[in-house]
């Protein structure tokens, strides 16, 4: 059950849309970073002269810290520092695993660079800024996280094409430096994740006119963000923390997204060696696109199976509280 807000946080208004911006700047710059690396692959494979089955162990890896970490950091961690304080630690992460794979001295050194470092980026950013995310807004949550996880469709659609151009500009390790530079804009977004304890602190007088001076037509705004999204094509994953709240509640969401990561990021780590093991026999990507289409496949009959099945489970549930209410109303 969630615990009631209290009426002084900006839930669904003020500077929720403030965090939703910071969200979807931390979206653009991780996932475009993370879907870019592709180019990168080729690049190390050229430079170093070395396969693809050793470029994608550094890639389990980063999964395997992915995963671990984000246990970690979301059902611990969060109970000692800030969602805010761990995404600042992500941006600072990033910056060293970009910076350290500029001047990599050989290719193994990858699994410290982008395994490690940009392992623990994730798992300090993706999670804990979804969290307060979902912190931060109640009715306008599926929204939201649709809106924040938009910066990530943007990022796979701008981060390769600019990465690809900066190469050929400035070289491979100019690029990584450059890239480096654009990933501390994660400190920026990091910044304006106000913890709601935040609003605990401040004179009544100043939440008051806080309020009256960030007051929107809630019903002018909705049709415009709902106009941005139509207009947009699907996010993948764009409703997971919206979902995964509503079925364990927003108490326990840091938890069960690190269970759900820990879960997702194993399944991912035996994946990443199945690509390049597929791309090394047979000499193209097709094979692995093929694998990947078919996961995704199965994981989307996977969650219609869950939806059905949970739709049924609530209605036999309310039946028998129905039937449970007729038999004590009987005298």
């Amino acid at each position: 059950m969630e615990k009631p807000e209290a009426e002084h946080h900006p839930i669904d208004r003020g500077w929720a849309w403030v965090v939703l911006f910071a969200c979807f700047l931390e979206q653009l710059l991780l996932i475009g970073s993370h879907a870019s690396f592709g180019i990168l692959f080729n690049e190390f494979t050229v430079a170093f002269n070395s396969s693809a089955t050793s470029i994608s162990i550094a890639l389990s890896v980063q999964t395997v810290v992915l995963s671990l970490a984000s246990l970690i950091i979301l059902s611990v961690g969060s109970q000692w520092l800030s969602n805010r304080t761990f995404v600042m630690m992500g941006a600072v992460s990033a910056f060293a695993a970009y910076i350290f794979n500029a001047f990599l001295p050989g290719i193994s050194y990858l699994i410290l660079s982008q395994g490690i470092l940009f392992g623990f980026t994730h798992a300090c950013v993706q999670g804990p800024s979804l969290v307060i995310l979902g912190r931060y807004f109640k009715k306008y949550r599926g929204l939201a996280t649709t809106l924040a996880n938009f910066g990530a469709s943007t990022g796979v659609f701008i981060f390769p094409l600019v990465l690809r151009s900066l190469i050929d500009f400035y070289g491979l390790r100019g690029a990584l430096i450059i890239q480096s530079g654009l990933l501390l804009n994660l400190l920026v977004a990091g910044s304006l994740f106000r913890p709601l304890s935040f609003y605990d602190k401040l004179p009544k007088k100043y939440l008051e006119e806080a309020e009256k001076g960030a007051r929107v037509d809630g019903e002018q705004q909705e049709q415009l963000l709902q106009a941005i999204i139509g207009s947009t094509s699907g996010v993948y994953f764009a409703l997971f923390p919206a979902v995964l709240a509503d079925f364990v509640g927003l108490e326990n969401l840091s938890g069960a997204m690190g269970l759900t990561m820990l879960t997702h990021g194993l399944a991912l780590t035996i994946g990443n060696p199945i690509l390049g093991s597929i791309r090394d026999s047979t000499g193209t990507f097709n094979g692995s696109f093929l694998y990947t289409g078919g996961c995704t496949f199965l994981s989307a009959a996977a969650m219609t199976i869950a939806h059905f099945y949970e739709k049924k489970r609530n209605k036999n549930l309310q039946n028998r509280h129905d039937i449970i209410e007729i038999v004590a109303d009987e005298p």
